[in-house]
């Protein structure tokens, strides 16, 4: 008898599917910038409902590991798995730095967990930052609720990201990319921008 059951990838995409289609309201509000996004409990109850209907269930994880050169890592991870075949299963993963936000060790580590289960479930859901970017959406006037919160700021970039990135790169490419990215210090980079730095220079050793 053939097997009918959808594989993870297909349930994927239609949950993305029904997530991008359910006309989701943006209630974070950056207000230096002056653009609207989304926040994690924008769209978790429609993803988890979503993940739900189409059989998968997510798991959100922090971990660690060290590089070749003993240096060690926390990332998180966001591991989707078929509920129909528990063995098969997706995993999207993020570098761990911890926020600054509080001078509390545990409301900083909350801001951090949050702000990596938004990025990564958006990276699951095939959510795009620049789609958020539209001020035209809503508006002052109709969500005072939105002019009243400010966008958490980005973990910054961890000591080892930093340590990692000045034994991989020369003074002269770290000074090109911090050109390109418009920023003057290694220390203003975020957690994200240092991963994808240090991921480069990875992959062009692999493909050198």
């Amino acid at each position: 008898m053939e097997d009918k059951t959808l594989g993870l990838y297909k349930k994927l995409q239609l949950a993305r599917v029904t997530v991008q289609s359910a006309g989701l309201k943006k209630t974070g509000f950056n207000k230096y910038s002056n653009y609207y996004y989304f926040q994690l409990e924008d769209f978790l109850p429609t993803a988890t409902s979503a993940f739900k209907t189409v059989g998968i269930t997510p798991l959100f994880n922090l971990g660690r590991s060290s590089d070749e050169n003993g240096i060690e890592h926390q990332f998180a991870t966001l591991t989707l798995i078929d509920n129909d075949k528990p063995e098969d299963a997706v995993t999207f993963t993020a570098p761990y730095a911890e926020a600054n936000n509080s001078s509390n060790p545990i409301q900083n580590l909350g801001s951090s967990i949050t702000y990596l289960r938004r990025y990564l479930y958006m990276m699951a859901l095939d959510l795009s930052e620049t789609d958020i970017v539209d001020s035209g959406a809503g508006g002052p006037e109709d969500n005072s609720k939105e002019n009243a919160k400010v966008q958490k700021k980005a973990p910054s970039i961890s000591s080892k990201q930093a340590e990692l990135i000045q034994k991989l790169y020369t003074p002269e490419e770290i000074k090109t990319m911090l050109t390109r990215i418009k920023k003057n210090d290694l220390m203003e980079c975020t957690a994200v921008e240092a991963a994808k730095m240090i991921d480069f220079k990875k992959k062009d050793k692999e493909n050198g």
